[in-house]
């Protein structure tokens, strides 16, 4: 059964955040809403029946669970004693740029997250409505590890709920030069066909591993284009109804660290995005 926890501290985009989780989890999940308030601050009654409306219709289990002290260390806390899958918060879009603006619970989240994060625009919960039950789930097609757990979340939660799954490379960038594979990062660099040549074989070969994994029934599409990682699964996210990003960890601090890539696509991007830290199992 999926788990997810979801924050709220009584405001529109946490709503929202809460609303977008009730339809997103399928009716198996349970989730627990979780309102963090200073001790000073009595609880909040428009929570529980924002709540109770929520779990209505929708015939899922719904929890709500009051708490005291740091909302994000809460968050953590909870969902490493509960095995949550993942931790679902809520931003908001600036009115002049359309951008999203991250707040202080959701930047400490994403620093060392324990499990993954999604992260919901406030106006997600229109855009649910409005959409077909078919949107696909995009993921990130990258390298490294932080790529394989983004994957492997974005495949079990993909056919869990019956969409689609799509891959998506950006064609311009190499994972890194390294003495012992030189050769081969200088003809990426300095080849473009090889490039294009290598991106399909990679996706190819992770497309049929996705199909040969216990993910059988998933429908998988792949696409390679030329341009930034950001700007792929910015545009990727108009039709999904979940982009998935991998979390990459800094080989200076031993850290999670939100990269530039990850950062705009935070900024722009046009659905929910579940960022997922390397080495998580679905």
């Amino acid at each position: 059964m999926r788990r997810w926890l979801v924050g709220v501290d009584g405001g529109e985009r946490s709503l929202a955040a809460m609303t977008w989780a009730v339809r997103a989890i399928g009716p198996d999940g349970h989730l627990d809403v979780v309102h963090v308030r200073h001790p000073a601050t009595p609880p909040d009654d428009r929570i529980r029946a924002a709540v109770e409306a929520a779990a209505t219709p929708n015939g899922i289990e719904i929890e709500l669970v009051e708490a005291v002290g740091d909302a994000a260390a809460e968050l953590v806390e909870r969902a490493t004693r509960t095995g949550a899958d993942a931790i679902v918060v809520g931003t908001h879009r600036r009115h002049l740029t359309r951008r999203w603006r991250m707040g202080t619970t959701v930047r400490a989240l994403l620093r060392e997250p324990p499990v993954t994060v999604v992260i919901v625009p406030d106006d997600a919960r229109v855009a649910a409505d409005a959409a077909p039950d078919r949107r696909p789930v995009v993921v990130g097609a990258g390298h490294g590890i932080a790529t394989d757990a983004a994957v492997d979340w974005a495949a079990a939660y993909a056919i869990d709920l019956g969409r689609p799954l799509w891959l998506v490379r950006a064609i311009g960038m190499a994972p890194g030069l390294s003495l012992g594979n030189l050769s081969n990062d200088l003809a990426y660099y300095l080849r473009p066909s090889q490039r294009v040549t290598w991106a399909v074989e990679d996706l190819h070969e992770l497309s049929e591993r996705i199909r040969d994994s216990e993910h059988d029934g998933l429908e998988v599409a792949a696409a390679a284009v030329r341009t930034t990682p950001s700007t792929v699964l910015t545009h990727a996210s108009r039709r999904a109804a979940l982009v998935v990003v991998g979390l990459h960890r800094s080989e200076v601090t031993d850290r999670d660290r939100a990269d530039w890539t990850l950062r705009h696509v935070l900024a722009r991007a046009r659905t929910p995005v579940a960022v997922v830290p390397a080495g998580h199992q679905p």
